[in-house]
């Protein structure tokens, strides 16, 4: 059930998926819609926003995407602070930390997740997310994501029905790189060319 109460979202960041040996096991991601123009997220501009971490490695490959096939108009970005920062600071028992959204209007700094040190606001961090939300937590709680999901990024928000579409990054640099060529600046650029895909 979709709850905008952060009380109730799962405390564990991607942080407790690292191994004994610092290996990064990252979950599976729960929202793996794909966009159709017979189904229920058409390939539509206007109608959705990619949220962000210039962080991120994986969010920054599907930027890169947007930008490459010319798909600038067609996908709001909202792009969160690069460090993290606690996601419900009303609740002294709730210390998770993850993507906080900053605007750079009402604030200069952000505490980082340790309660020690800030660090500066600026243009390219300073945005509200999708939704009007201040972290990405947030984005998952109004969709009643899962216990087990991290709150993480890139995620692609549909306006219309205020859902989550999809956060998997190797699936949304496919998507973007097909499913929206008829509204892309550089359609012919194809950037998962058939001959090199694996059999």
């Amino acid at each position: 059930m979709p709850s905008d109460d952060l009380s109730k979202l799962s405390a564990a960041s991607a942080v407790a998926d690292v191994s004994a040996t610092g290996a990064f096991a990252r979950k599976q991601s729960t929202f793996l819609n794909a966009f159709a123009e017979e189904g229920p997220y058409a390939p539509e501009a206007g109608r959705y926003e990619l949220n962000v971490s210039l962080a991120c490695p994986w969010a920054c490959r599907v930027l890169a995407v947007l930008k490459l096939k010319g798909l600038d108009n067609v996908f709001d970005v909202h792009v969160t602070h690069p460090v993290w920062a606690r996601t419900n600071p009303d609740d002294a028992n709730d210390t998770h930390s993850g993507w906080v959204f900053v605007d750079a209007n009402e604030t200069s700094t952000v505490t980082g997740p340790s309660g020690k040190g800030e660090y500066a606001v600026d243009a390219a961090c300073s945005s509200s997310g999708s939704a009007g939300v201040k972290t990405i937590r947030a984005l998952y709680g109004m969709v009643g994501a899962p216990p087990e999901q991290r709150f993480t990024v890139p995620l692609i928000w549909d306006r219309r029905t205020q859902t989550i579409v999809n956060n998997e990054s190797s699936v949304l640099v496919r998507e973007l790189n097909s499913k929206f060529n008829h509204l892309a600046t550089n359609p012919g650029l194809d950037l998962y060319p058939e001959h090199l895909r694996e059999t």
